[in-house]
């Protein structure tokens, strides 16, 4: 006797189809980089490709492109640290964004606080 070794298809429990029911035969899967019409274009491929200079100057175009002023208010930062300050010393109308920084503001000669205050441009002229 010999060992018989059978190489091939697979019995499944469903039968000896080796089509599965749930998958699509005709699904094809989309592999990366193979994404076609989609190209990257610089400002300059743009301005020769879309021919703006024959465009109205009314016409919206990427080289045109404006917007208006934010509706939302200035953010306000830290004199000190650059973090967004939510806190204005009423003394020396410095802005602070922890207890920290305040404690470091009330040690500040008055030299020092226009200083700070000039870099901001906000100090005032005092006659």
């Amino acid at each position: 006797g010999g060992i018989i070794l059978l190489m091939g298809k697979r019995s499944t429990p469903l039968g000896n189809s080796r089509a599965l029911s749930f998958k699509n035969p005709k699904y094809k899967s989309k592999k990366l980089g193979t994404l076609k019409g989609r190209k990257w274009k610089n400002l300059k491929q743009m301005n020769l490709h879309e021919n703006f200079a024959a465009m109205k100057p009314e016409q919206p175009n990427f080289m045109s492109i404006r917007a208006p002023p934010s509706l939302l208010p200035n953010k306000k930062y830290c004199d000190f640290s650059g973090f967004e300050a939510k806190y204005l010393d009423p003394k020396t109308r410095l802005r602070y964004c922890n207890t920290t920084v305040f404690g470091i503001i009330r040690t500040l000669s008055l030299d020092q606080v226009s200083a700070y205050l000039d870099i901001r441009k906000a100090s005032t002229m005092l006659k």
